[in-house]
């Protein structure tokens, strides 16, 4: 069944339930992008009761390298709480997945970079890393001869850097040999 909402109450319910979704602050563009996936509110809608959010104290936000990220108050949380039944089931279910795989689509793109430069004439540095709050937990620098080499390499790890982390560690701290 597709819904659209007009009524500024339900509007508003579902800009706070995006927000609540994520559990990180998120961009004003992630908001939209995950409302208007499924076409349930308008544009100028999200944004103009967006705005209103904000000077009702129900969602507050802080801007970092010219970019707003929003997060509910705890005004905002308990609103969402107490008021999300307001929503049919399926459009929350619909909203929390699509904030899931957004959520992880810019943990992805913000926590993980894999670059490469030309050293020489012979060699590019290729460095892959792994950023959590606003520090690396994995950084690694290593030659490649070419540069589709390095494209490879760095291909590769954003595709899985979960998995090339969890091998590197391992094979670093494998204690089975030490006695």
């Amino acid at each position: 069944m597709d819904y659209h909402f007009d009524s500024k109450e339900d509007v508003k319910l579902i800009i706070l339930t995006v927000i609540n979704n994520f559990n990180i602050p998120i961009t004003n563009a992630m908001i939209v992008d995950t409302v208007l996936t499924h076409s349930f509110v308008e544009y100028i809608d999200i944004m103009q009761y967006l705005h209103e959010l904000t000077e009702t104290s129900l969602v507050t936000y802080y801007i970092e390298n010219e970019t707003r990220y929003y997060s509910l108050t705890q005004k905002g949380k308990d609103t969402v709480s107490y008021f999300s039944s307001k929503i049919p089931l399926t459009v929350r279910e619909r909203l929390f997945a699509t904030a899931k795989e957004n959520a992880r689509a810019f943990l992805n793109d913000e926590s993980v970079q894999a670059t490469y430069e030309k050293a020489n004439d012979f060699e590019y540095t290729v460095t892959l890393r792994i950023m959590e709050r606003g520090g690396d937990i994995f950084n690694l620098k290593i030659t490649a001869g070419t540069e589709k080499m390095a494209k490879a390499m760095c291909g590769r790890f954003k595709r899985d850097p979960q998995t090339f982390y969890t091998s590197v560690f391992s094979m670093l701290v494998d204690t089975e040999g030490e006695n």
